[in-house]
């Protein structure tokens, strides 16, 4: 199953590169919980639910652009984790970079073959321990 797994979170990255919302929609669950680090450190709730990832959606579409290439997935443990880090630009509203992440790091939860939970870090040792790695492979 894990590899049907990387299977799934590889067409996340794509539906969200493409910019399809609906298609991105298909791939998580209706209760899905998303906490992103930039979230996790302003101190908000997560994203629940496919209302909460349309509300990011439109937070992100009017704050800022995004690009994240993903460089790297391996599946975690228990089974159901798929680690992925990536390399995210945030862009400003008016033009120009905001930040630049060389390491953005995400576990994706997965269950039934949909994405049931969604977290990303900035340092990868967290995420790699959230998802039940020592390190990454390859």
């Amino acid at each position: 199953m894990s590899g049907q797994d990387v299977e799934v979170v590889r067409a996340i990255f794509d539906r969200f590169a493409e910019q399809d919302l609906e298609g991105f929609l298909e791939l998580v669950a209706k209760d899905v919980e998303w906490l992103s680090a930039s979230v996790r450190e302003e101190g908000r709730e997560p994203f629940r639910g496919h209302e909460g990832i349309r509300a990011w959606f439109a937070e992100a579409e009017a704050a800022h652009g995004y690009t994240v290439a993903p460089l790297h997935f391996q599946a975690g443990s228990p089974e159901g984790v798929v680690y992925v880090s990536a390399f995210v630009t945030i862009f400003r509203a008016g033009g120009g970079r905001l930040r630049e992440n060389p390491w953005a790091h995400y576990v994706f939860e997965l269950r039934d073959g949909v994405v049931v939970r969604l977290r990303t870090y900035f340092d990868e040792a967290e995420a790699l321990s959230a998802a039940g790695l020592s390190d990454r492979a390859g």
